[in-house]
């Protein structure tokens, strides 16, 4: 301890000072990095060619919705400093409130600067909120006869996507959840003839036969997604 003189209580004065002086500066680099190259001028853009749907309906209790080609959403990152990975995207399809299929994202993107990235979505059962499985789906029939009727059927969506941002040494963890509307689903044929094996008896072919109906759809769906300000960043 320097004690009670007046130069040790100089140095005192200048070291809080010093100590300050360094707090704001970080404080300051921190802010002006975070408002210039973090997430919050939001530098994602998604944008979704019309994608190839197959909607199954066979099964009152399950109705099924499958993207042909997987690898159908695209992400742009708009910044040329900014590294982005998307790390998982959740997408949820649902008829009248009630979830129909969730898809989720297969493996990691990675983004760079100036750059777009394919992002492959696999219809699966989703952990919580997924394929409607309390009892028969209500909704099938007027489902299939909306395809049907109409030549056309349309699917709430909602996205969950998590992404990392960089900029070295600087990194930030967001959640998104774009708006994304409703997936428009123009029909453009049905049915389809479900085998069992190549070596049917007389009795597989009959049952097959019962296994080809017309509430199995084909068309092409359409989908908008506009990426907002993150739910979180951290």
């Amino acid at each position: 301890m320097c004690g009670n003189s007046v130069g040790c209580k100089a140095f005192r004065c200048m070291l809080y000072i010093v100590v300050m002086i360094v707090c704001i500066a970080y404080l300051v680099v921190v802010t002006v990095i975070t408002l210039r190259y973090g997430p919050n001028a939001q530098p994602l853009e998604i944008r979704v060619p019309p994608v190839a749907v197959e909607l199954d309906l066979s099964d009152e209790t399950m109705p099924w919705l499958s993207f042909v080609n997987r690898s159908t959403i695209r992400f742009v990152n708009r910044k040329d400093h900014l590294n982005i990975t998307i790390r998982r995207v959740e997408a949820l399809f649902m008829y009248a409130g009630l979830p129909v299929t969730c898809m989720i994202q297969t493996k990691p993107v990675q983004l760079p600067g100036r750059s777009v990235g394919g992002v492959e979505l696999e219809a699966v059962m989703c952990d919580s909120g997924g394929k409607y499985t309390h009892g028969p789906f209500p909704y099938t029939e007027s489902m299939a006869s909306e395809a049907r009727g109409k030549g056309r059927l349309r699917l709430g969506v909602t996205m969950n996507v998590r992404a990392g941002y960089s900029h070295q040494p600087w990194g930030w963890d967001v959640l998104l959840q774009p708006e994304c509307g409703e997936l428009a689903i123009r029909i453009a044929d049905s049915g389809r003839v479900i085998s069992s094996s190549n070596n049917n008896t007389d009795e597989n072919n009959d049952n097959n036969n019962n296994k080809n109906n017309d509430n199995v759809f084909f068309g092409t769906g359409r989908l908008n997604c506009v990426v907002t300000d993150p739910l979180w960043v951290r």
